[in-house]
């Protein structure tokens, strides 16, 4: 099970190279604005709309994007309502609403001994039903990213996003998500959907300016995933502060942050939008000095 930590701020999604290994997680992105918890006023009624900023996509894209759930599940008092999900192939961002009989404050630690499965928080789950002989490591989320954010003194909402390396989360998939709840009265939740959302997904590769190839990628409205073959000059840490997916004009697509560097080479690169635009607006990768070519191959989904 992934265990998440609350944060108020954008971290860095740390990936595992070696088979097995759990994963680190992070924080949601924050808002374009760039402020903290304290700043972000969400509409009740659409959550996800009002902390994504779904502008830049048009009706049909954000219609076939948006998928609306309204699950409920009641456990020991303590009910959890998942809403709505947005999201592609490869990104999922929803929101869990937890109601506590009895008030509840989220800024308390619910235990303190790090021993307990509970210590730090909240834990989520998501798992995907796939045939026996498809890759276990391939259908595992690369990272479940969680902020709280308490509503009233009864109600608590997560935000989360779900990210996969590979556009495997297909309209049709059956879909698991669990949650463990450590506040007030300590609950377990199950919501179970069929996954509807759907957006364009572009598989890629990229050449540096003598043409040749230096990588491959996945890209979509609210992530992407690029692997380099070429990174062994490449600083992780510095890639964090100079990388960025450029538009047509050669200006930094603002949506787009890096949140994750893995490998030594090859060097894989993890992007997630809170301002998706259509892949096909996104032309250019800048690693510090250098710049590699995105060529569309052929739809991934």
């Amino acid at each position: 099970m992934k265990k998440v930590l609350l944060a108020c701020l954008l971290l860095a999604f740390l990936f595992c190279a070696a088979c097995g290994q759990q994963k680190e997680e992070t924080a949601v992105p924050m808002p374009a604005d760039g402020g903290d918890e304290a700043q972000i006023r969400l509409d009740p009624n659409d959550p996800l709309n009002s902390y994504l900023d779904l502008s830049q996509l048009d009706q049909a894209t954000l219609a076939a994007c948006t998928q609306t759930l309204d699950i409920t599940s009641e456990n020991n008092g303590v009910t959890a309502t998942l809403r709505s999900v947005v999201g592609d192939a490869m990104t999922l961002y929803l929101t869990v609403d937890l109601t506590f009989p009895d008030p509840v404050d989220l800024s308390a630690p619910p235990v303190s001994d790090a021993s307990s499965p509970f210590y730090g928080g909240a834990t989520f789950d998501f798992t995907m039903e796939t045939p026996p002989e498809s890759d276990p490591l391939e259908n595992t989320p690369d990272g479940i990213g969680q902020q709280g954010i308490q509503l009233s003194e009864n109600t608590v909402r997560y935000m989360l996003s779900i990210t996969y390396r590979q556009p495997v989360l297909t309209p049709g998939k059956e879909v698991t998500l669990s949650l463990s709840n450590p506040y007030g009265e300590t609950s377990t939740h199950l919501f179970h959907w069929t996954v509807e959302t759907q957006a364009p997904v572009q598989e890629a590769t990229l050449t540096d300016q003598e043409g040749t190839m230096v990588g491959t990628g996945f890209f979509s409205p609210f992530s992407a995933c690029v692997t380099l073959q070429k990174g062994d000059t490449l600083d992780p840490d510095a890639l964090l502060e100079s990388t960025a997916l450029l538009d047509a004009s050669g200006q930094p697509i603002p949506g787009f942050q890096l949140s994750g560097v893995e490998g030594d080479p090859p060097l894989f690169l993890q992007f997630l939008s809170y301002v998706p635009v259509l892949p096909d607006q996104l032309h250019t990768l800048q690693t510090g000095s250098c710049t590699a070519q995105i060529h569309w191959t052929d739809s991934a989904s």
